[in-house]
């Protein structure tokens, strides 16, 4: 009864530990977007409860003032019009040509009284005149009248040669008085003026297909506007209303998406499955670690290890850009190399690596650092039996991930000496610190 009492305790302990693995591990991964999940997503017009920050560097095309600025371009464009159509000009002229021979007739009338050429002349369709001009026209000799006739003709012919614009006709009809010959005395030329000006339209037309053409073309040689944040600059301060352009900036960062969406959960769920996998593969391939009394009590400590330097990781380094080359992840490598075997270190910092920087911007970036770091600590730290060791630890992880960290910033274009030295500084406090710890 004695005997089997462990191995009845085995299966059940491996299983104890593999789902509390399991689900430390899911909560770490998740843990950045428990803040989102407990409160509702912001809106434009909202009030922002907190100060909002940029959690790291970003340069973004602004839709937004990117729309505004092609909008205004094409507002500013002029509105095209056609070319003078003579087409217009001629049926004006042609027009008023019948309104004169048709006055020239009501003139000539010897039978009808003046109140009825005057009716006769009010009932005229494309002018109206109204009774004093008739008056005047009437009033005319006969020579007078054909010098007024002829001098209408000229003048109308003059206007409608050039751009007349609907925009443009009261401009254009207040012209028309100068147009007439100084010549003429001044009743014959408000006569002229006022029968000149009812024949003047527009003979240059809106053309809409011509002027949105051209304002496309004002919008697509806009240049695109540029708007960059530095990390932690802030976006929206805590108690102003959030506007589009505020909006648009924490849409770039991801700071608007619900927190822990069902993708969000989905893939952290799949990860932390994968590594726990990935833990029982490697127990089955080398079951010699987890043998008696003393396999479960080093289990146990691998995995409250892994459990403690993860939860560190996931509480500290998501949301900033330099904290995270600090942060001293080399530390769990060392020590399980002290404790166990270099073999085993590296095998165990993979998944932390993965499954602290999940989620981050530069993942990648920072898994290359991590690791690298990690197995060129583990090399120079070897059996660690004396401390020298751990200096040699030290300075192993400090160069190698200077050089990581400093390679990658150097392919970026917004690179400059003073980022490169707080990156290579803070592999040097990363190296000290791990050892040291």
């Amino acid at each position: 009864m004695t005997e089997s009492t462990p191995l009845i305790r085995r299966p059940v302990f491996l299983g104890l530990i593999l789902t509390l693995a399991f689900g430390v591990t899911l909560l770490a991964l998740l843990f950045p977007q428990m803040n989102d999940l407990m409160q509702s997503p912001l809106r434009i017009g909202e009030v922002a409860p907190y100060e909002i920050n940029a959690p790291y560097a970003l340069t973004y095309t602004s839709e937004l003032l990117t729309t505004q600025q092609q909008d205004l371009a094409a507002q500013e464009v002029a509105l095209v019009y056609s070319v003078p159509d003579p087409a217009i000009a001629r049926r004006q002229l042609e027009s008023l040509r019948t309104v004169l021979a048709y006055i020239s007739n009501v003139r000539a009338d010897a039978y009808a009284s003046l109140e009825q050429k005057l009716n006769d002349l009010a009932a005229l369709e494309n002018v109206v005149i109204d009774r004093d001009t008739g008056q005047a026209i009437l009033a005319l000799s006969d020579s007078r009248w054909q010098i007024v006739n002829q001098e209408i003709i000229v003048v109308l012919e003059q206007v409608m040669r050039g751009t007349v614009r609907e925009d443009k006709m009261d401009e254009v009809r207040r012209n028309v008085p100068t147009l007439v010959s100084l010549s003429l005395a001044v009743d014959q030329a408000d006569i002229i003026a006022e029968l000149v000006t009812a024949f003047v339209v527009p003979n240059s037309l809106y053309n809409a297909e011509l002027t949105e053409t051209a304002r496309q073309q004002a919008r697509s040689t806009e240049p695109p506007v540029i708007l960059s944040y530095a990390a932690n600059q802030t976006i929206v301060q805590r108690g102003q209303l959030i506007d589009e352009l505020g909006y648009e900036a924490m849409q770039q960062f991801k700071l608007v998406q619900p927190g822990s969406t069902w993708q969000d959960i989905a893939s952290a769920t799949i990860l932390a499955a994968l590594c726990c996998v990935y833990a029982v593969f490697y127990l089955r391939c080398h079951p010699v670690l987890i043998e008696g009394t003393s396999g479960m009590r080093n289990l146990g400590v691998l995995v409250v290890l892994f459990i403690l330097f993860l939860l560190a990781t996931r509480l500290t380094i998501p949301g900033h850009v330099v904290i995270p080359y600090f942060f001293p992840i080399m530390a769990y490598s060392l020590t399980i190399s002290a404790l166990f075997s270099a073999e085993l270190a590296v095998i165990a910092t993979l998944p932390l690596v993965i499954l602290a920087t999940f989620g981050l911007p530069e993942a990648l970036v920072l898994d290359i650092y991590y690791l690298l770091s990690s197995i060129f600590g583990i090399f120079a730290l070897r059996r660690a039996q004396r401390v020298t060791s751990y200096f040699w630890a030290a300075l192993a992880i400090a160069l190698s991930g200077a050089g990581v960290s400093i390679l990658y910033r150097l392919l970026s274009p917004t690179a400059d000496w003073l980022g490169l030295a707080t990156l290579a500084g803070a592999a040097a406090v990363a190296g000290v610190a791990s050892a040291s710890i």
